[in-house]
């Protein structure tokens, strides 16, 4: 379970966080490859684990799905309700992601994205991270789990990933998020320069470390839970993964007593949600 510091620091986060991504374009990126597996796999129950400010949650529910986002943040939860609301297709759960989750019904996929896997605590907390995404699954049911490739990383220099000026309350802001590997560990910095009116500026500061989450220990992890992987891929594109060149490690698994993963030996179910099957990515407010 992380500890109560993180929680905070994730808290302090949760507003930063929507402003650092550019959600549209995203969604509209990544939106394909869950519909193609959703699809394949007839999911209709989706757990998003470690949800952040729930827009992946938002997404599938607009599909049609029934969606519980788990995060250990409050301040991320409330965003999550404030921006997306809550109902009884829609929950918004808090709890680290290495705790077993209460659901009502096993879910038929389990995804944790954005390098959230790699903020566990350590190997075993990351281990128990994905044994519990395994066990909430029901037979055949798929788990994704996205993480930054380390490894690409030079070690030492810190990669700007995103810049960023956001104008609200009649002051200006800008963004920095940067990232650096320091031999078997991430660090990601976000900076906030805030311009005030008499010409200063105000800053502030955050910085977390991350786990580096190599495909053979993702994939050992998957194994040991009873999981069987069905893909390694390089990104939201499903090309092959590169230990040395791919910005993201992308895996999807399947759970115990599946039928396979590949698409000829998955039955599509035609009663699946029509947005889905239609091919509407839209997410709708």
């Amino acid at each position: 379970m992380l500890e109560p510091d993180r929680t905070a620091q994730f808290d302090d986060l949760a507003a930063l966080y929507d402003r650092l991504v550019d959600w549209p374009r995203r969604l509209s990126r990544e939106a394909p490859f869950f519909r193609r597996w959703f699809e394949l796999h007839a999911v209709r129950r989706v757990v998003d684990l470690a949800c952040g400010t729930g827009h992946h949650a938002a997404m599938f529910h607009s599909w049609g799905l029934e969606v519980t986002g788990v995060d250990v943040s409050a301040g991320m939860l409330a965003r999550c309700r404030a921006r997306h609301g809550e109902g009884p297709r829609l929950r918004w759960v808090q709890a680290s992601f290495d705790q077993p989750l209460a659901l009502n019904d096993p879910a038929d996929a389990v995804v944790c994205l954005g390098n959230s896997l790699a903020l566990a605590e350590d190997d075993s907390a990351l281990r128990r991270a994905v044994r519990v995404m395994t066990m909430a699954l029901r037979p055949g049911g798929i788990g994704v789990v996205q993480v930054l490739n380390l490894q690409a990383l030079p070690i030492g220099p810190v990669h700007w990933q995103k810049v960023r000026r956001i104008d609200q309350d009649d002051r200006s802001a800008v963004l920095l998020k940067g990232v650096h590997r320091v031999n078997d560990r991430g660090y990601v910095s976000v900076i906030e320069l805030t311009m005030r009116p008499d010409g200063g500026v105000d800053h502030r500061a955050h910085s977390a470390g991350f786990l580096e989450v190599s495909r053979a220990a993702l994939e050992s992890a998957i194994v040991e839970s009873g999981g069987t992987v069905c893909r390694v891929l390089g990104g939201y594109d499903e090309v092959a993964f590169d230990a040395h060149q791919s910005t993201d490690l992308l895996v999807v698994w399947q759970g115990p007593a599946g039928g396979g993963c590949d698409a000829r030996s998955v039955r599509l179910d035609r009663t699946l949600p029509s947005a889905i099957l239609k091919g509407d990515l839209s997410v709708k407010r």
